[in-house]
């Protein structure tokens, strides 16, 4: 079961502490990544950290949680709201929120989200792992873990897999950004995608070098670098 990267968005401090303590003495593999006081700065994390999971409050100074959502329509993490307030459940739900918890929240029904949070990630998961891959007579399935790295080859892409194998696909690099998930995969110089789970070593010299599975070693490029790093440390 893989860990859930959370943030919890409520302008009372007392309220973000209870959230968090009930998160973290009573349930398993979820993990607190930032609080945020406002709906701008809840707005700004999601932005930044990209979550899974987002424990939001309704009413907030300088704008409420429901404008948040309303922002952020293609946000991919899954929202749990947390209020004081039953009537705001109908328009919670157009907004296509997770689950709605009323304040003082129930640890019980905490722990029931969770475990549903989980159980949703695992058949996100499941559907996900697979991608069709175009070729001379029609398309491969594939999973994706199995995927190394990605090269570009001119107007085409060697896609190299853990077995050795590797095979050219008539599509740019550009189109597999748009299919891989962004949290395992990362363009980590204009010419390669890496999957960030296969990355063995990481070597400072010529600017920055990834070692990957298969012994393959790969520029990274300067300005993705940080970033590059800061992905590895969250696997």
């Amino acid at each position: 079961m893989r860990i859930l990267q959370t943030i919890i968005i409520d302008d009372e401090p007392n309220q973000r502490e209870n959230i968090r303590l009930i998160l973290e003495k009573h349930c398993t593999n979820i993990k607190i990544i930032a609080e945020g006081k406002s709906a701008l700065e809840g707005a700004t994390l999601v932005a930044k950290l990209n979550p899974d999971v987002v424990f939001l409050d309704i009413e907030m100074p300088g704008g409420t949680g429901l404008y948040l959502l309303k922002s952020y329509e293609d946000m991919d993490a899954q929202v749990v709201l947390v209020t004081a307030h039953e009537n705001y459940m109908h328009d919670a739900f157009k907004v296509n929120v997770f689950d709605y918890l009323v304040k003082p929240i129930d640890i019980d029904e905490m722990i029931d989200t969770v475990n549903r949070l989980h159980a949703s990630a695992r058949k996100e998961a499941i559907q996900t792992r697979k991608i069709g891959l175009p070729s001379s007579n029609g398309l491969v399935y594939i999973e994706k873990e199995k995927i190394v790295f990605v090269s570009a080859q001119g107007s085409y892409s060697e896609v190299h897999f853990s077995s050795g194998e590797k095979m050219l696909i008539s599509k740019n690099l550009k189109y597999f950004e748009s299919i891989l998930d962004e949290k395992t995969f990362m363009r980590i110089h204009r010419s390669s995608i890496a999957n960030i789970s296969h990355v063995k070593e990481f070597s400072r010299s010529e600017g920055g070098i990834v070692i990957l599975s298969g012994g393959h070693e790969i520029q990274v490029s300067a300005d993705r670098r940080d970033r590059l790093l800061e992905k590895l440390a969250e696997q």
